[in-house]
């Protein structure tokens, strides 16, 4: 899908992208309702901001994944933050976004979810790990 900025919204007539303020397509000519082209903007908006946040999400989240592990060496809550991030990105997608009814969004929508489930495998695998070590700890100090 084509980057948009703002004040864009797509004619309801031949589905081109247009600026909100037209009074009429430039692309096919068709009057634009103020009121409907404000609605329409707004929904472009939050549909644009959806896919930017799952693409950011896709990005970040294989990453952010295989850093879990390898940070164990740096300090032992670092992981179990690195998971709490990525549990934080993707609900908050999943809040905000996924109701959105969008081709885009629909199909972006199970990988976010994934990455909810492979955050949520790796902070407990990571609080199991803290677990296990403060118990060792515990018991040498006896």
């Amino acid at each position: 899908m084509a980057t948009t900025g703002g004040g864009v919204f797509r004619c309801t007539s031949c589905n081109e992208f247009i600026s909100a303020s037209a009074t009429q397509c430039r692309f096919c000519g068709a009057s634009v309702n103020a009121e409907e082209a404000t609605r329409l903007t707004l929904k472009q908006s939050e549909l644009d901001e959806a896919i930017s946040a799952a693409r950011t999400i896709k990005a970040m989240g294989p990453m952010i994944l295989v850093f879990i592990p390898l940070t164990i060496f740096v300090n032992l809550y670092f992981p179990i933050g690195l998971a709490v991030i990525l549990e934080f990105m993707t609900i908050r997608w999943l809040i905000r976004f996924a109701n959105v009814n969008a081709p885009e969004v629909q199909r972006l929508k199970p990988q976010v979810a994934l990455f909810t489930v492979l955050g949520a495998v790796a902070f407990a695998l990571m609080a199991l790990v803290l677990a296990a070590y403060s118990i060792a700890v515990a018991s040498t100090n006896r």
